[in-house]
């Protein structure tokens, strides 16, 4: 069973990354070094300092590492600090234009009022991806058709008119490490243990 992440338990950072795009054979003598690029890659995501502060925050975050460490998967929110311009305006949003098939990189999308750009971060079920390119666009602000280039390649296929998340952003991941986590409370019985989460692949 997916974890839902208790809303008790907030980090004081939240870091997501991608990683694994490319493998080395190291550098040779003369200062030459191979790479083999792939398109996959996976999400990263680094929860440092959580609060835990009394007993309703120590009992979510127990049960939920209990849970986390067993192998259970989570829906792991993904705080943004930069939501784009328009998502905040009820009825503004984002669509696909038409069925998109796995592991395509390119999205087709229409926009009500939601000004998409370069570096954000778009949330389809519980896959985030990132933004690296803007081929088509409408007018700042306005409505119409865009055509952005992300990353990783889409986790699952989806039809027409799915919703596109721009600001609530939610991460399918697993822990990293099933030994971290521990509670390691100060004189005054608060505790800020990190985490970190890698995606889980559907």
């Amino acid at each position: 069973m997916t974890i839902t992440w208790p809303a008790a338990l907030v980090p004081q950072r939240c870091v997501p990354a991608l990683r694994n795009f490319a493998l080395s054979g190291g550098r040779t003598l003369t200062g030459r070094q191979q790479r083999t690029f792939f398109d996959a890659g996976f999400w990263t995501v680094r929860y440092d300092g959580i609060v835990v502060k009394d007993r309703e925050t120590a009992n979510a975050y127990q049960a939920t590492l209990a849970r986390l460490r067993q192998g259970e998967d989570v829906n792991l929110p993904i705080p943004n600090l930069y939501p784009l311009d328009g998502v905040t305006t009820p009825g503004n949003g984002l669509t696909l234009r038409q069925a998109h098939t796995l592991r395509t990189t390119q999205l087709d999308m229409m926009s009500v009022e939601v000004t998409v750009t370069a570096g954000t971060y778009l949330c389809i079920d519980q896959w985030i991806y990132q933004v690296t390119d803007v081929t088509l666009a409408p007018a700042p602000g306005g409505t119409g058709r865009y055509i952005v280039d992300i990353l990783p390649p889409l986790r699952l296929a989806y039809p027409e008119a799915k919703t596109v998340k721009p600001r609530i952003l939610t991460l399918r991941c697993v822990l990293d490490d099933l030994k971290a986590g521990d509670l390691d409370y100060d004189r005054s019985g608060v505790a800020f243990p990190s985490l970190t989460f890698i995606e889980q692949a559907p």
